[in-house]
């Protein structure tokens, strides 16, 4: 006879504080979740990777991790894996250290981004081994991974080993080289830089949540199925959509309402290359970066790649996956169909080109995928929960676009004012030191309203923000602000959004140390002067709640055992 080795609580806490798990019980009968924490190397992502604070590879910790939900789903048939990435890295210029993408520098968000490819099919194969191997049920859910990248914090430029004006080039050599020259030298400041803020936010998170799933599920059927429409290569301007699901207009992955495959160079009107007002080629081809589209599948483009060029020519390809709210309304309005739409922007579109595949969360072979045999209209129809094909090309009344066709002729109205905008105040930044009041004056007076409009819809939406979050903070008792806590969540999460607020252009971002503006044109311009009134009372909620030591934190002021210290910031917020 066999003995059996029991495992005290003790010891199986041990093992998971070994592999730097932090979770809830997973209750046997409504699930819970686990998450995952790892503090890459610098450069480093694939899941070989050692965790820098358990030496325990990546893998083994993510593993040890999924084995933890196994159990419930196999049990629970009707049960939802939902995983969550979250990702930060360092300020210091990131290299490719593991050589598996081109070994060169990357871009701020670069290596985050690496990270996630390499967890999220690991993931999703896991899973799907189980089901064909028969270990879990298929009919158990997993919905698309969820991706919160955050910002680095503590910055690079400006440290006393790389210059306030040092170039990208710089920052990416000499910079690095006095720095890593500080640390051998055993430079105080610089090592406690290392080890209390740049080691700090090469940080990621894997938050992975079981639960069964609740009320009349074929409502929801159709959450997280994919569609994307794409196209190699071609070059035209007349080649955007909006895409229906029956009633329901769908919006890309980065929030935008069109596929669009435009990638030419020519200005045009929508819907008609002659209607007015007629549309420069940077707010009509997604290749310039400014437009919502772009969902990383061709490099060279996509929403924030700013490229003066417009990428002329280059392959597009935007996804839509249907929300579990899109998911009910789709339904509720088929009577048993799910009726594809594509609708041009414009009143004529680019034939025979743009390739669709649509595939269903977990499984490996896609409902379709092909080429269209219309040029818009209805492109495919399938059975209530998107199972299958039942039909192609079908002739129905197409849905009415006007409404959305006008939005999007306003927004890139808005956009192209914008551009000229930024355009000339770039001109007037440069210029400004030899400028006299009167000739910025000329210079300044055609855009000062456009400029100030646009500024201060950003800037009265960081007001709102912050004092949202100051009044939800100030009625929650001290006893509640625990790490992992709700609170602390909260915390998280506005100070993502708060910061991209911050990011634009102009920067509004203040240095803590030195109570100054890092774009010197806010901290000195006359046009400013209310801007800097509002942000004012911006920087006051602000500072309450993250201001940490001279550092802004993106969990809040922290105690010395680098937890959330609920204490000081009520008592911060009472005075503020």
């Amino acid at each position: 006879m066999s003995k059996k080795f029991l495992i005290t609580e003790e010891d199986r806490l041990h093992i998971r504080s070994m592999y730097g798990l932090i979770s809830e019980e997973i209750d046997p009968n409504t699930g819970g979740s686990v998450t995952i924490q790892n503090y890459y190397k610098p450069g480093f992502y694939t899941l070989d990777s050692t965790d820098t604070q358990t030496n325990q590879p990546v893998k083994n910790k993510l593993t040890t991790a999924l084995q933890e939900v196994t159990e419930f789903v196999r049990k629970n048939p009707d049960s939802i894996v939902e995983v969550k990435f979250i990702s930060q890295e360092s300020a210091i210029p990131n290299k490719d250290n593991e050589g598996k993408e081109g070994g060169n520098f990357m871009d701020v968000g670069g290596l985050s981004d690496v990270r996630k490819k390499y967890i999220e099919p690991y993931i999703q194969t896991y899973f799907n081994n189980l089901k064909a191997q028969g270990i879990i049920p298929q009919s158990v859910e997993i919905p698309p991974l969820q991706y919160e990248k955050l910002a680095p914090v503590t910055p690079w430029v400006g440290q006393k080993f790389c210059p306030a004006n040092s170039t990208l080039q710089q920052q990416r050599s000499t910079c690095v080289q006095k720095y890593r020259e500080g640390l051998k030298n055993n430079d105080s400041e610089i090592v406690a830089l290392k080890k209390d803020k740049y080691d700090k936010e090469q940080r990621t998170e894997i938050i992975i949540t079981v639960k069964k799933k609740t009320g009349d599920n074929t409502t929801d059927c159709l959450t997280g199925i994919k569609i994307r429409v794409y196209v190699p290569t071609h070059e035209c301007q007349n080649a955007e959509f909006f895409i229906f699901a029956n009633n329901t207009l769908l919006y890309n992955s980065v929030g935008g309402m069109t596929a669009n495959l435009n990638n030419g160079d020519k200005d045009r009107g929508i819907p008609k290359v002659n209607s007015e007002p007629t549309l420069t080629a940077n707010v009509l081809n997604p290749g310039y970066g400014y437009l919502k589209n772009g969902d990383k599948s061709y490099a060279g483009y996509g929403y924030g790649k700013v490229n003066d060029e417009g990428d002329l020519a280059g392959g597009r390809s935007d996804t839509f996956i249907i929300t579990e709210e899109q998911s009910r309304a789709i339904i509720e309005s088929g009577k048993g169909f799910i009726n594809l739409w594509m609708v041009g922007t414009t009143s004529d579109v680019h034939q025979d080109i743009p390739v669709v595949q649509i595939s269903k969360p977990g499984a490996q072979e896609f409902i379709y995928n092909g080429k269209p045999k219309i040029v818009q209209g209805l492109l495919l129809r399938l059975d209530a929960c998107a199972d299958k094909v039942v039909a192609e090309g079908t002739s129905e009344t197409v849905p009415n676009v006007s409404s959305y066709r006008q939005i999007l002729i306003d927004e890139r109205v808005k956009l192209m004012e914008y551009l000229d905008v930024k355009y000339v105040q770039n001109e007037i930044n440069d210029k400004l030191k030899n400028m006299s009041a009167e000739e910025r004056a000329k210079v300044t007076k055609k855009f000062k309203l456009d400029t100030k409009g646009l500024l201060l819809e950003r800037v009265n939406d960081l007001v709102k923000n912050i004092e949202g979050l100051v009044a939800q903070l100030k009625v929650i008792p001290a006893n509640q602000w625990t790490a992992g806590s709700e609170v602390e969540n909260l915390i998280t999460s506005q100070y993502s959004v708060i910061y991209q607020g911050l990011m634009g252009d102009p920067s509004l971002y203040k240095n803590p140390n030195t109570g100054q503006y890092v774009d010197k044109i806010v901290n000195g311009s006359e046009l400013y002067g209310d801007i800097r009134m509002l942000m004012d009372r911006f920087y006051n909620g602000f500072n309450a709640i993250y201001l940490n030591n001279g550092q802004y934190s993106p969990k809040g002021i922290l105690n010395d055992a680098g937890q959330l210290d609920g204490q000081t910031i009520l008592d911060n917020l009472k005075q503020s």
